[in-house]
């Protein structure tokens, strides 16, 4: 979720790009994974792993790249799906977006 946020706030996505931008899952906090054990990894999709992946590894990283989910060619989840809803302050509007790679829906009023 956090990195839907940033998407929104840090790079100007609107919320429904913002949730299906691909991301990088981490395995490497104790309370996150829970009651599953810490495997210290992070995993990147291939759409990532071009760009970002030799760097992280070059900062010690462990990186796992994973296959694209389809027919999405999002990552594949071990969680639950990313929801969004922003409301525009300016003109009062909300905005809503879910992550096609599992079965969602966003609504508000």
């Amino acid at each position: 979720m956090l990195q839907a946020f940033l998407n929104v706030v840090e790079f100007g996505m609107n919320v429904q790009q913002a949730v299906e931008a691909p991301t990088i899952t981490s395995s490497g906090f104790h309370a996150s994974m829970y009651p599953q054990t810490v495997g210290g990894k992070l995993t990147i999709p291939e759409a990532l792993a071009g760009r970002a992946g030799q760097g992280l590894k070059a900062k010690g990283h462990q990186v796992q790249v994973s296959r694209m989910q389809q027919p999405y060619e999002l990552q594949p989840s071990g969680a639950g799906a990313v929801k969004l809803i922003f409301m525009d302050p300016r003109n009062r509007v909300m905005h809503g977006g879910v992550s096609p790679a599992k079965d969602n829906y966003v609504m508000g009023w």
